[in-house]
C-alpha cells in the first residue's frame, strides 16, 4: 500500500521499460594539423509512469542529438543541436490533485536548443 492505494503488480515510479542511448561518430583528417569529426545519437527512453499507482505517466519517446567540428592540437570549434526533431516529453510530474485537470504537475523536458563551443586545451 502507498497512500491508501494498493501497489501490488505495478511498476515503480520513474523506471522506464528500457533506457537506451545508440551513437555513431565520424573523424575525418581535414588537413595534416586539423581533424574534423560529426556525431549523432539516439537516446531512448521507455514508457513510465509518475506515481505508485501508475495512474499517469510518460509514453516512450527519443531524443536525437547531433554535433560536428574540428579540432587543431589546442583549439577546437563545434557546433551542435540537442533535441534536433523538438521531442515533447514530461520527464517529471509529481501529484498534486485539484490544482491542474490530471491531478499532476510536471515540467517539460528540453526542448531543441543549439550553440557553438569554441575552446582550448593545454
Amino acid at each position: 500500500m502507498a497512500n491508501g492505494a494498493a501497489v501490488a503488480g505495478k511498476a515503480l515510479p520513474y523506471t522506464p521499460d528500457y533506457t537506451a542511448l545508440l551513437g555513431g561518430q565520424w573523424t575525418p583528417a581535414i588537413t595534416a594539423a586539423i581533424g574534423g569529426f560529426a556525431r549523432a545519437e539516439l537516446v531512448l527512453t521507455g514508457a513510465f509512469s509518475y506515481d505508485e499507482g501508475n495512474t499517469e505517466g510518460q509514453d516512450a519517446y527519443s531524443i536525437v542529438n547531433i554535433r560536428a567540428g574540428a579540432r587543431a592540437k589546442r583549439l577546437f570549434a563545434e557546433v551542435w543541436l540537442r533535441n534536433a526533431f523538438d521531442t515533447r516529453y514530461v520527464p517529471i510530474a509529481i501529484p498534486y490533485p485539484g490544482f491542474a485537470p490530471s491531478g499532476f504537475i510536471g515540467e517539460n523536458g528540453r526542448p531543441r536548443t543549439f550553440g557553438i563551443t569554441l575552446g582550448t586545451s593545454f
